[in-house]
């Protein structure tokens, strides 16, 4: 797949198509072909670009003095100026559904329309849910110990076996699990991002004003953690339509990738139509 260098960094890049402009982002410790599935789906249609995230497999790390989203959304713009394009639709899926939330804040007149698949929003928690960070400790916790201890395998193996799918770390070779010990070494060191209130965290009141259409969606046997922070974001989004993927876990793009873009299309039809 191809390298762009953006910014003085390399960043990978998947690119299919022809047509107004969607951009995707991955989850943690995936890669931009997590979406080729939904990609093969759309890209009749639409001109599909999917990102590495920083310190993912082609993409370098960056600029250490910001955390992995902020550097995430300098790549997606920068992959947007080299199509040429200034507004695109956006589509993240967990931590790439976080990192478009932020994109769509921070970016709004880049950004014609939001789709984000149980963004990893979970700093609110502490305001919604406080027996939520409970659970979620009991996932994250021992990724936490191990990453923070210098066991980067350990922790993409728990990592993985909690929020990805079961059994497949194992089942990897072994440059694919040193990819992925790798990309979990950047992700532990971002961890405030997702669950606590770094200076700068996105607030309730920066949700509220992100005024573009937006699919929520969820894997219907996903985490009740994501669960309760999609039906909370549901309430700020000024334009928003929430979704379930039937039959699908965290990872519903990959679990079901022709549901998932059949939704997208959707969105991103109704949203042309509306003059977004």
């Amino acid at each position: 797949m191809p390298v762009a260098d953006i910014g003085g960094y390399k960043a990978g890049y998947l690119d299919k198509g022809e047509g107004d402009l969607i951009v995707f982002a991955h989850c943690s410790l995936g890669y931009s072909g997590f979406w080729k599935g939904v990609i093969a789906e759309l890209s009749d249609t639409w001109r599909c670009i999917s990102i590495d995230l920083p310190g993912h497999a082609q993409s370098d790390r960056g600029n250490q003095d910001i955390s992995l989203q902020h550097q995430a959304i300098e790549y997606v713009l920068g992959l947007a100026d080299m199509a040429g394009v200034k507004r695109f639709h956006a589509v993240g899926l967990s931590l790439g559904g976080a990192i478009m939330t932020r994109l769509a804040h921070h970016h709004p007149a880049r950004v014609r329309s939001l789709a984000a698949f149980e963004p990893i929003l979970f700093h609110f928690l502490h305001n919604w849910a406080p027996e939520e960070i409970e659970n979620d400790r009991k996932v994250m916790g021992p990724v936490r110990e191990a990453a923070n201890n210098g066991r980067p395998y350990e922790a993409a193996r728990i990592f993985m076996e909690g929020w990805g799918q079961p059994g497949q770390y194992d089942k990897m070779p072994k440059a694919g699990q040193d990819a992925i010990a790798t990309a979990l070494t950047h992700v532990a060191r971002d961890f405030p991002w997702g669950s606590q209130w770094p200076e700068g965290q996105i607030t309730e009141e920066d949700i509220t004003r992100i005024d573009k259409p937006v699919l929520l969606g969820e894997g219907e046997t996903t985490h009740n953690s994501a669960k309760v922070v999609n039906r909370e974001l549901a309430k700020l989004f000024p334009k928003v339509e929430s979704c379930v993927v039937k039959g699908a876990g965290h990872l519903s793009a990959v679990d079901d990738p022709k549901q998932v873009a059949t939704l997208i299309r959707t969105h991103l039809e109704n949203a042309e139509v509306a003059g977004y």
